[in-house]
């Protein structure tokens, strides 16, 4: 009875792509071994598949490398037994011969192009293209930062028990904020929903998970993450809130945290108010040296506070209403 086995030999990751093509594409280990070249979509993934599935019905153990970027197609189909495998030669997983025609050999797929076809319809191949790559550079970048955010969180963990002289795996509860897409991020949530409109969030979290699905160096503790109030006011400003004692307070307070986004929480003795709104770096800037330019009296740093929000919110203005 045959057998066939399906794994990845790449990955995508924090650390950008991943791979151990040249591992399993050592000369050693075959007798013939075909790299494919030719562009996305000629059809190395379907000729690879159809080779796989040949050997399959004549009772031969099939071995399928799949793809990390699209799981659906394949990066390579290895036949135990007859020590050959055909693979898919080009980026990012690039193979060149070492032993050409001695135990390497090339299959260009390029040869069978329809060039008058694909020439006229040059301007859809170039979009797709194009928007293929930025995709990629997109996924990256949040992989990246999803990466970020669970070192700095496991790294501000071991940190504070260090500082309280506790081993690292000593806490049995942990509470971590931070805004919503910094918790999507955090949790390998995917954060396209934050990315379009209409902007909704699909999860406010206000969960607790353990330290080990964020890899932190207290594997058995809980891990709270505290409720976000939307997508763009996320649990930062929930806690910042709590923490500041805000609707205990008589009369009317403003909360302002100015930062990528600035989030404003206004409470008039009865009703908290929350919206968000576009800072960036430079009415960081302009806040910080505003209030610690004015002096150290409140009527001077809510003054100083107020016209930076209000040159912040001045680049917005028309451009939709505010989240609440």
């Amino acid at each position: 009875m045959c057998t066939s086995t399906h794994f990845f030999l790449g990955a995508n990751s924090g650390r950008g792509f991943q791979s151990l093509f040249d591992r399993f594409c050592e000369p050693a280990d075959f007798d013939d071994l075909l790299v494919l070249k030719g562009s996305a979509g000629c059809g190395k993934s379907t000729m690879m598949r159809r080779i796989g599935e040949a050997m399959e019905e004549r009772g031969e153990e099939v071995e399928y490398l799949h793809c990390s970027g699209d799981p659906d197609s394949l990066d390579g189909v290895h036949i135990p037994r007859l020590r050959t495998a055909v693979v898919d030669g080009t980026s990012p997983h690039v193979v060149e011969p070492k032993y050409p025609a001695a135990v390497e050999r090339y299959v260009n797929l390029g040869a069978y192009w329809d060039l008058a076809g694909i020439k006229g319809e040059r301007e859809a191949v170039t979009q797709w293209s194009e928007a293929c790559s930025a995709a990629y550079r997109r996924a990256y970048r949040a992989l990246g930062a999803a990466r970020q955010m669970e070192d700095s969180a496991a790294a501000l963990a071991a940190e504070l028990c260090a500082g309280a002289g506790l081993a690292a795996d000593a806490p049995d509860a942990l509470v971590i904020t931070g805004n919503t897409a910094m918790l999507y991020l955090l949790t390998g949530a995917d954060p396209d929903c934050l990315a379009h409109a209409p902007f909704e969030a699909d999860r406010l979290f206000g969960e607790t998970l353990t330290g080990a699905d964020l890899g932190l160096c207290c594997p058995g503790a809980a891990v709270y993450l505290p409720r976000c109030i939307s997508a763009f006011v996320g649990a930062d400003t929930a806690t910042a809130l709590l923490a500041a004692g805000l609707t205990e307070q008589p009369g009317v307070h403003l909360l302002a945290d100015i930062g990528t986004n600035g989030e404003i929480a206004l409470w008039d003795g009865h009703t908290l108010s929350c919206c968000s709104t576009a800072a960036g770096p430079k009415a960081t800037k302009q806040a910080r040296s505003r209030v610690f330019s004015s002096g150290s009296g409140p009527e001077q740093v809510t003054a100083a506070v107020s016209s930076s929000l209000q040159a912040s919110c001045s680049a917005v203005r028309g451009a939709g209403s505010l989240r609440t």
